[in-house]
This record gives structure tokens, sequence and C-alpha cells, in this order.
């Protein structure tokens, strides 16, 4: 008996051993995706400002969301202006089939040697149908076309630090994005878009001149 009180006496001591180790562990909350449907859209993820990794928006009948199983995003600075990558799925309510696609958005802005300057996004409005902004979409395997945008707005609401146990894990840009756009004849329409993204060394490439 005395000898299977000790083995459960032990059993519990390396039982909180392990959970002490694991707390002094910060883990990188960055790479989570955290995906709370949007009370009116559920296919889209609500419009949050917490780093939750999130994107979405209306693809005309369809929806243009984040998935786990593809890098939701990708930020560059090079050459006066900012890179910004959005990669998912476009599906529609109805339907199973999805394929791949991506959107980018580049705009000239001050110098970001780092991810810590995207701060400075803070409150800003970038007009998408400007002369020297470009909009890039891909969907599957097919080659990158430059949209010829002739309304849109890419919303940076809200940067803000991403601070655990007082240490500085991330910058949180958060917003919103709206794109109409000429094919052809025909028209298309991007709308309700919305992003919530945890952005740190991983997801951030300075490219000196």
């Amino acid at each position: 008996m005395k000898i299977k009180y000790l083995f459960i006496t032990l059993s519990v001591l390396s039982i909180f051993v392990g959970c002490s180790n694991i707390s002094n562990n910060i883990p990188d909350l960055t790479d989570d995706l955290i995906f709370i449907p949007d009370e009116y859209y559920p296919m889209l993820p609500a419009y949050t400002e917490s780093g939750y990794n999130t994107f979405g928006a209306m693809y005309e009948k369809k929806y243009f969301v984040v998935t786990k199983n593809i890098v939701p995003f990708k930020m560059q600075y090079e050459r006066g202006n900012i890179l910004m990558i959005l990669s998912g799925i476009v599906k529609s309510e109805s339907s199973y089939l999805q394929s791949d696609m991506s959107i980018s958005f580049m705009f000239p802005f001050d110098e970001c040697n780092s991810y810590e300057d995207l701060l400075k996004l803070h409150n800003t409005k970038i007009n998408l149908a400007s002369a020297d902004c470009q909009v890039k979409q891909q969907i599957g395997s097919y080659s990158q076309d430059v949209l010829n945008v002739v309304e849109g707005e890419l919303f940076f609401r809200r940067a803000q630090n991403l601070n655990i146990d007082d240490q500085k894990m991330a910058v949180v840009l958060s917003g919103t994005f709206s794109i109409k756009f000429k094919a052809g004849s025909q028209y298309f329409v991007i709308k309700n878009g919305r992003f919530d993204l945890s952005i740190n060394e991983n997801y951030f490439t300075y490219i000196p001149l």
C-alpha cells in the first residue's frame, strides 16, 4: 500500500512540474487563427481588433475568407511601398466547391524597417483607385492579374502593440477594405472586407534599397 501511495504522489508531482515548465514558455500566439462568425454574415469573421489572424469579404455572390491550410497574410516594405497580401479561399454559401485566392495591395508609405514601424498605419486610409496604388488578384494556379480598380479603400482603423506578460509579441493591424474593379466590359465588387492580423518578424520583410 505504501508503494502504491508513493507512486500516486510522484505522479501528481510530475504533473505539477510539467505544468510549471509549460507556463514558463510563452507560446507564439501570432500563429493562432480565431474565427468568430459575423452576426449578420456568418460566412465572414466578425470585425475584431484582437489579433485573431482573420480576414474576409463578400466577393459578388461568394466569400473570400481565411483558412487554416494557407498562411493568411504577408507584408513587406520595399522602395517606398508597402505590400500587403491576403491569402485564403473563395467559396459560396451553397456549395462545397472552393478555390485558393489571394489579393495583394501595394501602396506608397513611410519607411518601415521592421514590423514595429507598422504602428504608423494607425487610422490610415488608402485610396486603392489612385495611380500610385496597385491591387492584384490570383485565383488557383492562374497568373496574377492587376485589377483595374475604379473604386476602393483600404482602411487601417487601428494599429496597436500585442503584449503578453509585458513582452512585445506583434503589431496588430485591424481594418476594412472594399474594391470595385472592371474586367472586360463587366464590373465586379468585393465588399464588407475586414481584417485583424498579428504581424511579427515571421510575417514582415524589409527589403533595403
